[in-house]
């Protein structure tokens, strides 16, 4: 947790100037938390032996998302800062 805080820090300071790379950063978190809350439904659909089989197209096009908009967010801070 001590390690998450530190990380979220460090995005803070470094999205405060560039609106659209804060944006991206508070998105791909969202979509974190989708694709966790959509690996709890799977797991518990198979566990209750549900056939739900749209769930998993729908949690990795999550993650892609996710994957998508941080690595946005990483080029965006990194363009403003000259890298």
């Amino acid at each position: 947790m001590l390690i998450f805080g530190f990380i979220l820090g460090q995005y803070r300071r470094m999205t405060r100037e560039n609106r659209f790379a804060g944006i991206c950063f508070a998105l791909a978190w969202c979509f974190l938390g989708t694709v966790i809350l959509s690996e709890a439904a799977d797991g518990l659909a198979i566990l209750e032996r549900c056939k739900l089989t749209y769930l998993p197209c729908f949690e990795e096009s999550f993650e892609l998302v996710f994957l998508l908009l941080f690595y946005t967010a990483n080029l965006r801070i990194a363009e403003k800062a000259e890298l």
